[in-house]
């Protein structure tokens, strides 16, 4: 399976941008529901509380999974990287529950609990984030890409090279080798040389031949 390409940074922003709408829409509901409520007299109480929670699950969502999904955020990352960025998703998801806490608490104890576990996530989610954004080795980065692609080892039994010939020795070697052999050669060693490249011709086929 081929991986897709990483977007480019124009693309990327119009992702970003689609995900701010959604996300100021869900907001904007939440806003009118709880002037609505307020308006009417009614306890907001318990639906508001369930809007919020949704709100925060959507929003973690979009924001650390369908985002990386739509993005091809994981093209040409290693496997550090890929884990830094699920360490990332699973601080975003603490601290976004200590938020949704913080909303939702009945005194200000668990307030308070809401808002140190938020902060908690929030700072570590940004150091994991910052992992997975930092440039890799390009050893590093060159092997993810070989594996992603799919590309395995050539097979030593289609190599054109698992011997080499006589002919690929000669190719191979230096002027001041071939010079220093051809000196200390006997004319019957140059016969026989040359009787090598002749059956390594006949040998290879050209390209092409069945």
């Amino acid at each position: 399976m081929k991986e897709k390409k990483r977007l480019t940074p124009e693309e990327e922003l119009r992702i970003d941008r689609r995900i701010q709408i959604s996300v100021i829409i869900i907001a904007v509901i939440m806003l009118l529901y709880l002037f609505w409520a307020l308006r009417t007299g009614k306890n907001p109480g318990r639906p508001f509380s369930i809007l919020i929670l949704v709100f925060v699950v959507f929003y973690w969502l979009l924001g650390d999974i369908f985002a990386m999904f739509w993005k091809h955020g994981f093209a040409g990352r290693t496997e550090a990287q890929k884990k830094a960025y699920y360490m990332s998703v699973v601080m975003d998801a603490v601290a976004y529950g200590g938020f949704a806490y913080f909303l939702l608490g009945r005194n200000p104890n668990s307030s308070l609990i809401g808002a140190v576990i938020y902060m908690v996530g929030i700072m570590n989610a940004r150091n994991f984030r910052k992992e997975y954004a930092k440039e890799a080795p390009e050893e590093e980065r060159e092997t993810a890409e070989r594996g992603e692609s799919g590309d395995s080892l050539q097979d030593p039994a289609s190599s054109d090279s698992v011997l080499p010939t006589a002919a690929n020795r000669l190719e191979r070697m230096t002027a001041s080798e071939r010079l220093a052999r051809l000196s200390a050669m006997t004319p019957d060693d140059e016969e026989t040389e040359q009787t090598e490249e002749e059956i390594d011709f006949v040998e290879e086929p050209e390209d092409g031949d069945s």
